[in-house]
């Protein structure tokens, strides 16, 4: 089965843990890009305007088309509760090409369900399971067992039938710990 995991990251905290689960995955990793820097306070102002908007910013083209994949991870930091713009624009892009997706995030704080409900609208599907990681975690490198559960579940639903795993209650489902 092959997997893909997607991202997009202003700081590299999403970066970083997008990298950590590709590799845990054996996965290919493609980073969701725009031409646009969001470097700075501009660009801090900029993501919560777009957050707050939905707004749908251009893309470039991405590397790997996740059409060709069984299931297809997507991580994006929560900016002011929401689903970061990039993220947004790349599942509305890719409605209908996916798949199977499952969902993470990087937060300070707290938003990852507002997230989530986010990102499901935008691919228009529920995900086979999603798990949120505090910024303060990654930092702290207290996030590994989160990690390790979200890669072992994921590992295992790239090889089960989706009507099982809705049946079976995993669809839709949070990683804990």
């Amino acid at each position: 089965m092959r997997i893909l995991v997607v991202y997009y990251s202003r700081t590299g905290i999403t970066r970083s843990l997008a990298e950590s689960l590709a590799v845990r995955l054996d996965a290919d990793l493609s980073p969701i890009e725009e031409a646009a820097s969001r470097r700075g306070v501009r660009g801090w102002l900029r993501s919560a305007l777009e957050a707050r908007r939905e707004a749908l910013p251009p893309l470039l083209t991405p590397r790997h088309d996740p059409s060709k994949y069984d299931l297809v991870v997507i991580g994006t930091p929560v900016w002011f509760g929401r689903v970061s713009s990039p993220v947004r624009s790349y599942l509305q892009a890719n409605r209908g090409r996916i798949r199977r997706a499952a969902f993470f995030c990087t937060m300070g704080g707290r938003g990852a369900q507002h997230a989530f409900e986010d990102m499901s609208e935008a691919l228009d599907m529920a995900p086979v399971t999603q798990a949120a990681f505090a910024d303060r975690e990654i930092a702290e490198q207290t996030h590994y067992r989160t990690l390790e559960h979200l890669a072992g579940f994921l590992r295992a639903a790239a090889f089960v039938a989706p009507s099982f795993l809705h049946a079976h209650g995993a669809a839709a489902g949070s990683v804990h710990p």
